[in-house]
């Protein structure tokens, strides 16, 4: 009776021991927790982004927060001033910030790495958490969601003078769409964590995830509004008149005010806690 108690303990063992090495998450560093220290220059993050592991494959600018529980100027945060403030992550320290799409056809995209692989015609489940951040302008897109890819800049075209991508609408898919694997058809006002969580059947060979905003179908009338919005970025003209009377192809302003000077903060959201895991 002695050995076979111990023959189960040792099978439960080791049953648990291999559920936990295939759930594991494959993401690297997908809460990012890892950060990349400063040492008081806050100019290394021109080059290198806050958290290890991940990238930003245009020129962009993502951001990242620290929750309230580390608010104090030791701990890792934004280059930009006015963003300089804490949150309440979803997980851990740290989470980060990111824009989608402005109404001038700005966007952000931020790439992370796997520790493996994925298996041809595996199912992985993707799941991440997201918020919205309301601040005076409730202003939303649809279509926030990610793509697979086994290199790891899926973007190649439209560079500017420092070989960097041009982070437009426009210019990123200029002559070719890139289409979302996963994207959320709805429109994110929520100002609470919300968890999304997905299916995604692999090709195989995948090792980056982009997160961000891609290609939309039939996309001509709102490439020539980008043109249009950034041409006339001034006080009294047509940009301005697009915006504050709700007519962009691609944003919904759900509480009808326009504030210019808070800008940067139009369709930004917070996302955390982002895991890829072999189902079975």
């Amino acid at each position: 009776m002695e050995n076979m108690e111990r023959f189960f303990i040792l099978a439960l063992i080791i049953s648990v021991f291999h559920l936990n090495c295939k759930s594991q998450n494959l993401l690297r560093n997908g809460d990012f927790e890892d950060v990349i220290q400063n040492d008081g220059d806050l100019r290394i993050y021109l080059d290198t982004f806050y958290a290890k592991h991940w990238f930003q494959p245009t020129d962009c600018s993502v951001d990242i927060y620290r929750d309230h529980s580390i608010c104090d100027k030791s701990h890792v945060m934004n280059m930009l001033a006015s963003l300089d403030f804490c949150i309440n992550t979803k997980s851990g320290n740290y989470s980060i910030g990111i824009i989608p799409i402005s109404y001038t056809g700005y966007m952000e995209h931020l790439t992370g790495m796997m520790t493996e692989p994925l298996k041809s015609g595996i199912t992985y489940e993707v799941s991440f958490s997201i918020k919205y951040y309301y601040e005076f302008t409730m202003a939303a897109s649809k279509g926030i969601g990610f793509k697979m890819s086994e290199t790891p800049n899926i973007f190649s075209f439209s560079s500017n003078q420092d070989g960097k991508l041009q982070p437009f609408y426009d210019m990123l898919f200029e002559t070719h769409p890139i289409f979302a694997d996963f994207q959320i058809d709805e429109y994110i006002i929520d100002t609470t964590w919300r968890t999304i969580k997905t299916e995604y059947i692999a090709s195989g060979g995948e090792r980056f995830i982009t997160f961000g905003r891609f290609s939309y179908e039939n996309d001509k009338k709102i490439k020539k509004q980008f043109k249009k919005i950034r041409s006339n970025m001034f006080v009294g003209g047509k940009a301005e008149k697009i915006i504050s009377k709700n007519r962009s192809l691609v944003i919904n302003n759900f509480n009808n005010k326009y504030s210019p000077t808070r800008s940067e903060l139009f369709n930004y959201y917070f996302i955390d806690d982002i895991k890829i895991i072999e189902k079975h």
